[in-house]
């Protein structure tokens, strides 16, 4: 009975680990992601302006700089839209999942909680917290692996995202294959509603994970567009005062 208490901390102990480990990368990923979509806007602002003759009138740079302002706001209220658009049907597939398919009430992250947290007491001992979303076991048949159910903004950048994203797309058709065959048999009533529902988180969280993935996509082309508009706005100053 110790034995069988022992591993099965040991395997949570694991988990949790697995959990921190890939969250942690994920946010890294991310914070990367952001400093190349800047650095290469300032790259093509850099290169745009290199265009311009040896000593270019007020005028040229003027519209330039008026071009170059243009395309990235353009860009960044494309990026805007697409993140309301996909952050709508986000929050809807939640709601679904625990209110319609779930049926229990719902977990949310306090987004003012960090994932990842260390504070130096005055005993100078350090407190280390960690944030844990809720994690849903999906059987597809051949395997049992779990996806984070994520709740807010916060999470579509500290959880892995491509992770999630991915082990729901490669087992899509095994999940479909499965169920499938599940209620062709002879089951009853209850066997059968819990198949449905099944079958329906699957497609609520392959849904909810994918949605995530372009609102990702969308943020930093939304990032891209400001970093060319404060690209252009630094270069226009720079070469003004040169």
């Amino acid at each position: 009975m110790t034995t069988d208490d022992s591993s099965s901390n040991d395997t949570k102990e694991s988990d949790a680990a697995e959990v921190v480990a890939s969250g942690y990368a994920a946010f890294l990923l991310h914070r990367c992601a952001v400093v190349i979509v800047y650095v290469a806007a300032t790259i093509i602002g850099i290169v745009v302006f290199w265009q311009l003759s040896a000593e270019p009138s007020f005028s040229e740079i003027l519209t330039l700089g008026a071009v170059l302002a243009t395309l990235g706001t353009a860009i960044a209220t494309l990026g805007r839209l697409w993140e309301s658009d996909r952050l709508e049907r986000v929050k809807t597939g939640i709601s679904i999942l625990y209110c319609d398919i779930l049926k229990c009430k719902p977990w949310r992250r306090w987004p003012f909680l960090k994932r990842y947290g260390e504070s130096t007491l005055f005993s100078r001992d350090v407190l280390t917290t960690h944030l844990h979303n809720p994690r849903r076991p999906l059987d597809v048949g051949s395997h049992v692996f779990k996806v984070d159910v994520p709740t807010v903004i916060e999470d579509f950048f500290d959880l892995p995202t491509m992770s999630n994203a991915w082990k729901l797309f490669r087992s899509r058709r095994a999940s479909c294959t499965f169920f499938s065959r599940r209620m062709d048999e002879p089951n009853d009533e209850k066997t059968l509603a819990e198949l449905r529902d099944g079958r329906m988180e699957y497609e609520c969280l392959y849904d909810v994970w994918i949605s995530i993935l372009i609102f990702r996509v969308a943020r930093y082309a939304t990032h891209f567009g400001c970093g060319i508009v404060f690209a252009t706005v630094a270069l226009l100053v720079l070469r003004c005062c040169a």
